[in-house]
């Protein structure tokens, strides 16, 4: 099963990159796919400042370029008021009513009743990129659930899972067929995508990320397990909601001798609630679940609504695994 989840902006640009490193490889390799595809709308153009995008049109039929066996959309404003509240209720943060909305002005201490809260602004953007993350989080959630009533209702199974984002442009082939083999072989696959980690055991819950950050790792796409994957799917739920009691123990006993696995329970506060970005999240939550990651040869760009890329996304160590040789990367080079 592949899904493709958040805000589509760019699919008229990433669609032929995906087709060619993703699809086609999967076809080449005799391997079978079922699309979904778990999106967002908005009653008005598109902004965010962050990624300097302003009064972008959005199209909710782009799916249809993808042919997936299931669509499904959620109003972005609706959902940011209900998904935004559980998270600063939880936390108990003191919202001024300027903030409580999904303005993109830049974050001020006269929010904050006591500054410590504003650890839970982790862009310092007003909240305008958690309420982001927070609904494509959602989106996630809602695409597992879809996947698990699909696969009960055509009484069929996956021996894997893919995640991506329908905004990112894939620049190498999808290296899934050279493990496919080993996740089948360890997965305890008898519906497709477990619904809870308690259900899966330790050696079945394997993930396969780009290797691509320096700090954290790779969220922008990912393969692996149905174990490994249900849980990556419903991640959101542990950003938005914090840390359990086991969880928050597995990280307050972390070894500080271990570089690697020391510095996690520095990513949130009270070794509760995630004050990181989602790269560094998914590392201390693959953590407390036992997944185990994976570095992939895949390699993903994001693209902008006008079909630019980022020029973070350019910088040495993308640059390094291509083989490219300037800052001129476009889209119709992938």
């Amino acid at each position: 099963g592949i899904v493709f989840y958040g805000l589509s902006r760019s699919l008229k640009y990433t669609l032929p990159s995906i087709r060619k490193h993703i699809f086609d490889i999967l076809q080449k390799n005799h391997i079978a796919f079922d699309v979904y595809w778990d999106s967002l709308t908005l009653s008005t153009n598109f902004s965010n400042e962050r990624s300097g995008e302003s009064g972008v049109i959005i199209n909710n039929f782009e799916y249809k370029m993808m042919n997936p066996c299931h669509v499904q959309y959620t109003k972005q404003e609706e959902l940011v008021s209900i998904e935004f509240k559980k998270y600063y209720t939880i936390r108990n943060i003191p919202i001024n009513n300027n903030n409580n909305n999904n303005s993109s002005s830049s974050s001020s201490s006269s929010n904050y009743v006591n500054i410590s809260h504003s650890k839970f602004d982790i862009w310092d953007d007003n909240y305008k990129s958690v309420k982001n993350i927070l609904s494509a989080f959602y989106t996630m959630r809602n695409a597992k659930h879809t996947i698990e009533q699909y696969i009960t209702n055509k009484q069929i199974t996956y021996d894997a899972i893919l995640v991506l984002r329908p905004d990112t442009a894939v620049i190498t082939d999808i290296d899934l067929p050279k493990y496919l083999p080993y996740m089948k072989s360890i997965s305890n696959n008898n519906n497709g995508v477990s619904s809870s980690s308690s259900s899966s055991s330790s050696n079945n819950k394997h993930i396969w990320l780009p290797d691509m950050h320096i700090k954290g790792v790779c969220d922008r796409a990912a393969y692996g397990t149905p174990e490994a994957m249900a849980l990556y799917l419903d991640r959101g739920n542990t950003f938005r909601d914090g840390l359990n009691g086991i969880q928050q123990d597995l990280l307050r006993n972390l070894s500080k001798s271990n570089h690697h696995t020391g510095r996690l329970s520095t990513y949130f506060m009270n070794d509760t609630y995630p004050i990181c970005n989602g790269e560094l999240f998914l590392q201390a939550y693959a953590y407390v679940h036992n997944i185990t990651i994976h570095h992939s040869t895949t390699r993903v760009m994001r693209v902008r609504s006008d079909g630019t890329i980022p020029i973070n996304d350019l910088n040495f160590r993308f640059m390094r695994a291509n083989n490219a040789k300037n800052d001129n990367y476009v889209v119709s080079d992938m």
